[in-house]
């Protein structure tokens, strides 16, 4: 490590070496491959702002590509260096007024893009002039720069009535420079809710749509979701306006204007259930053209037009079958479409094109076709025989965990449909390999439980199982065939009196499972005191069940279309989006300590509390406070995600608590020993933490003499682990 520090310094000497040398700068073959090597170096990460003063007098010069390049230098360093950047002043004024478009505009958005409070009465005229040149290219450029500058000194945007003219400017001949204008003013008018948009100017936006390029028509299609329309004439004239939008070839475009399509129509159901038929077809087309992964976002969306139109894509169920090249995620996605537009119309097509992907070489894929079949039947009542006989033909395969998982979805089908039994009953019969996973089995126990009657075989099934019950590791399944033994023993006593027998007698005397032992001494104790009582309690019948809980997916039936082209659909969270919004934010850790004046948010710290950024304490003396104070308090955190050693540190450090001593960070749980500092108050903070990112947990040992205050401190760091994102919730 040392050794490329040296070398790295050794370059950095050498490259302001030839920089000075007069032969060289005589040379502009030479001196511009020097340049593009720093700027290489740059773009590495290398820190070559010791050559800030050699760069910028490399400003001077006729070479556009030079030029390019030591400005993208002056940019990157021109805040470390504040009084030097001064010195490139004249030479950027210099080019705002040179006869190239390209230059002016490459001069006024470095110049722009310098950020620093001393040099903002130079941007003034450079900026008014530039909004007013006869180039597009350089009032775009323009435009951007009141953004910028927007970010650093709202002042001058108001001083100037920066906001007045970008409005006044949305009638610009170039598309360009009016779709930066929107930009610009949205970023400018962040704090109102972004850009104002009346009925002048959303006409206006909506006629010129096509001329302007993709990203832009995306942007303004999706600002134009802020417009309220004053009536139902008006809603269709706007559909109308951007009716070809959904027949564009960029994806983003079609889902933009497929956004505002819902958004307009979200309180008038005539005009909505026709905005879902229109949407179809972009839709699907999207997802036949795309690549999977634009396949998978399409998906996601269709099934939250499926939350609202059920029926919507039920006569295009083959556009959701499988293709040779198809991905699993987006397989398992088609399949989760499938179960919800499947109808008695489509039931049977959809039912033999699953039955034909249980043979797919993914596991993972061929049970949840399996489970899907079964979704299918429990909610399409006029397919379930079918749908039964395809399931039990399956388990002919001999396939154990096809097998497995047929049982688990018949069952469940049963349990909806008893009087499909008779048809279940001959093919458990001939059942010859008994299922080794436990929900498998639990299934067939279940059965055998509950179908004794008329399956011929089902004691001397179950009494196979009970053979090797001693073998058997899983709870779950022994509970189940204590069950289903009672069952079978009221049903036909004579077969099952003895099995039941042996296995109650082996659960009693020598189960360790304590749950499992309890079950047993219930069922011994309950036949002992009445056997005519125990059957009314074993055997009772059931109501019918109509619907599954976990079918139910309230996160998705909850978002409404303004969730529609977010993040919000990949991630089934209706709120994702508006947390976006809210923390956009929010703190990043990468920052080194050194910016920690920009990584600390002060606007986000309670009034009430805060910390010395500047704090000091020796090691001695925490140790020394350490055991002086009694009164501690201990926090536990659970992480939502692994973080790193170097990541935790710097956060804390960002927030006013720093680091006494640390063990190694290759050893989980690392320890910390953290001081911080009150503000005013001076009260110093100790803290003892155990960090294991392993398991996500953070542990806090928190002392202080003022009980309050470690309160506070609480709350505190919850609060900023909460904004950075960090805590589960």
């Amino acid at each position: 490590r040392i050794v490329l520090l040296t070398t790295i310094t050794n370059s950095v000497f050498f490259f302001s070496k030839l920089l000075r040398d007069p032969e060289i700068q005589r040379n502009k073959a030479k001196y511009g491959l020097i340049i593009r090597k720093v700027i290489a170096c740059m773009t590495l990460g290398t820190d070559v702002s010791s050559l800030f003063g050699e760069m910028t007098m490399a400003a001077a010069t006729d070479d556009l590509i030079q030029k390019k390049l030591v400005y993208m230098y002056i940019c990157r360093y021109a805040d470390r260096f504040p009084d030097l950047a001064v010195l490139t002043i004249n030479t950027l004024q210099k080019d705002c007024k040179d006869n190239s478009a390209i230059v002016r505009s490459l001069a006024l958005r470095s110049l722009c893009s310098l950020r620093l409070s001393n040099l903002i009465e130079y941007i003034r005229e450079p900026l008014l002039n530039g909004l007013t040149d006869d180039n597009y290219y350089v009032r775009k450029t323009a435009v951007m720069g009141c953004a910028s500058i927007s970010q650093f000194s709202p002042k001058l945007i108001k001083d100037l009535g920066i906001i007045d003219k970008l409005y006044a400017m949305l009638n610009d001949p170039h598309p360009l420079v009016i779709s930066n204008c929107v930009v610009a003013l949205n970023e400018i008018m962040v704090e109102e809710g972004g850009i104002a948009i009346n009925r002048n100017i959303a006409n206006y936006l909506l006629n010129n749509l096509r001329h302007f390029n993709e990203w832009s028509q995306c942007y303004i299609l999706d600002i134009l979701n802020r417009y309220k329309p004053s009536s139902e004439e008006e809603i269709c004239d706007i559909l109308n306006l951007i009716d070809d939008r959904l027949q564009q070839g960029n994806s983003g475009v079609v889902f933009s204007a497929a956004k505002l399509f819902l958004t307009l129509t979200e309180y008038f159901k005539d005009i909505r259930d026709h905005v879902f038929r229109r949407l179809k077809e972009p839709i699907l087309t999207v997802i036949s053209a795309g690549r999977p992964e634009l396949a998978h976002v399409c998906l996601k969306h269709i099934e939250l037009l499926l939350n609202q139109s059920p029926q919507l894509f039920s006569n295009n169920c083959d556009s959701f079958f499988f293709r040779y090249n198809d991905p699993n995620y987006i397989k398992l996605q088609k399949l989760n479409i499938l179960r919800k537009i499947t109808t008695p119309n489509n039931a049977n097509n959809v039912i033999n094109e699953l039955s034909s992907y249980i043979t797919d070489i993914d596991i993972t894929i061929a049970r949840e076709a399996i489970i899907c079949m079964g979704q299918i039947a429990l909610q399409v009542t006029e397919c379930c025989e079918y749908c039964i006989q395809k399931l039990l033909s399956l388990l002919s395969l001999e396939i154990d965990f096809v097998t497995s998982h047929t049982l688990r979805v018949i069952k469940d089908i049963l349990r909806k449909y008893p009087w499909l039994g008779d048809m279940v009953a001959p093919e458990i019969d001939q059942l010859d390999d008994i299922s080794q996973d436990p929900d498998g089995k639990c299934a067939l126990i279940w059965m055998l439980g509950e179908l004794g009657e008329i399956i011929e075989k089902s004691p001397y099934l179950l009494e196979e199982i009970i053979e090797n019950v001693e073998e058997e590791s899983s709870s779950v399944v022994k509970l189940h065939l204590m069950t289903a033994a009672m069952k079978l023993f009221f049903k036909r006593p004579p077969e099952c009196i003895a099995l039941l027998g042996r296995l109650l007698e082996h659960i009693i005397n020598e189960e360790s499972d304590v749950d499992v032992r309890d079950r047993g001494l219930f069922y011994y104790r309950l036949l002992n005191h009445d056997i005519n009582k125990a059957e009314q309690v074993i055997s009772t019948s059931r109501k019918e069940i109509s619907r599954f809980t976990e079918d139910d997916n309230i996160d998705s039936k909850a978002m409404k279309s303004s969730s529609f082209n977010t993040l919000a659909v990949l991630f089934n969270n209706k709120d994702l989006h508006k947390e976006l919004n809210a923390h956009n934010q929010a703190v990043n850790i990468s920052l080194p300590i050194e910016n920690i004046d920009q990584y600390q948010k002060k606007e986000d710290l309670p009034d009430i509390f805060s910390l010395n950024l500047q704090a000091k304490l020796s090691p001695a003396e925490f140790e020394k406070q350490w055991f002086s104070i009694s009164h501690s308090i201990t926090i536990t955190y659970n992480l939502k995600e692994k973080k790193t050693p170097q990541e935790f540190e710097h956060y804390f450090t960002s927030l006013g608590i720093f680091t006494i001593a640390a063990s190694k960070p290759d050893q989980y749980p690392i320890k910390y020993f953290f001081f911080a500092q009150k503000e005013p108050s001076e009260e110093n903070i100790l803290i003892e933490c155990n960090a294991d990112f392993t398991n996500l947990t953070v542990s806090m040992n928190v002392k202080c003499p003022n009980s309050s205050t470690i309160n506070d401190l609480q709350i505190f760091i919850e609060n900023k682990l909460q904004i950075a994102n960090w805590l589960v919730n």
